[in-house]
């Protein structure tokens, strides 16, 4: 489906059966994209992850049930998802900044969270320097960790600055393999988490086994053409975001397909913030 379609639908979704959404996998499953694109993308151009927006919507609409109809308290949280009131009362109050029972008694304002629209001017398209590259298969050795989409690019962050504070101290099978070449995007997890990996490029993944320390593990990427976009490490951030905001909705040759999204660090820079750097994403003709 093509990108700025596919959020329409998810939104559009979203608000249809808010209800009976369990996650963000249930919108990523019925728009047909991988789970962990739908919520980068939705994210960047947003603001939000999938995730606070079904939250958000419920506990706007939970308000408005309050002020509105004759619903107990317990009958709106169990309605919009809640097993218990005590946690209704919390995420309520977190969000509008007053009690369930202070609306309910007509008390305080509630904050409003409308169904979201989407229009995006696009601004750069193929003006964006990239190539396509046909890579793969491949194999990658390194370290995995699970984080949320929430925070991703904060905790992604800290985690690679402990990574780099110690690598005079890297044991010789990370130094051996260039761990730290590539990092490595999988929606593998869950709905609220992705896996990243710190890795390095096997030439012979047949040599990953010897010396490999236990915390350390094997990802494989099959084959498949890649849209190549280079920058430095100061903007890559900036890259990734014009991905999302005007390559991906502004061409009408390629589309995502399943599968990670890999960051390139060249090794000879060092690491400062002009080190060079590439994101590859995994495409297709449309």
């Amino acid at each position: 489906m093509e990108w700025l379609s596919c959020l329409k639908e998810a939104i559009a979704y979203m608000d249809d059966n808010l209800l009976d959404i369990n996650g963000p996998e249930d919108v990523a499953s019925h728009v047909s994209v991988s789970s962990m694109y739908l919520q980068r993308g939705f994210q960047i151009l947003t603001g939000i992850t999938l995730g606070e927006y079904i939250r958000n919507r419920k506990l706007y609409l939970a308000a408005v049930e309050l002020c509105s109809s004759p619903a107990s308290v317990l009958d709106v949280a169990l309605k919009y998802g809640y097993e218990t009131q005590a946690s209704f009362d919390k995420a309520f109050a977190r969000f509008h900044g007053v009690t369930p029972r202070d609306v309910k008694k007509g008390q305080g304002s509630i904050r409003t969270f409308q169904k979201m629209s989407v229009r995006i001017a696009v601004k750069g398209g193929f003006s964006l320097p990239f190539r396509i590259e046909k890579k793969g298969p491949l194999a990658f050795v390194g370290y995995q960790k699970a984080f949320d989409y929430e925070d991703c690019r904060a905790s992604v962050g800290t985690w690679w600055d402990e990574f780099r504070s110690h690598a005079d101290e890297q044991p010789p099978y990370v130094v051996q393999h260039h761990v730290g070449e590539y990092g490595l995007c999988f929606g593998d997890v869950g709905p609220v988490q992705f896996n990243y990996v710190i890795a390095g490029l096997l030439s012979d993944a047949d040599t990953a086994e010897k010396g490999r320390p236990e915390e350390m593990l094997v990802r494989e990427v099959p084959a498949g053409e890649w849209a190549v976009f280079e920058c430095t490490r100061n903007e890559l951030f900036q890259m990734c975001d014009k991905f999302w905001n005007e390559w991906l909705p502004g061409n009408e040759e390629y589309e995502l397909t399943d599968g990670c999204v890999v960051e390139w660090y060249s090794q000879e820079d060092g690491f400062s913030p002009n080190q060079r750097c590439a994101l590859w994403y995994p495409v297709k003709r449309k």
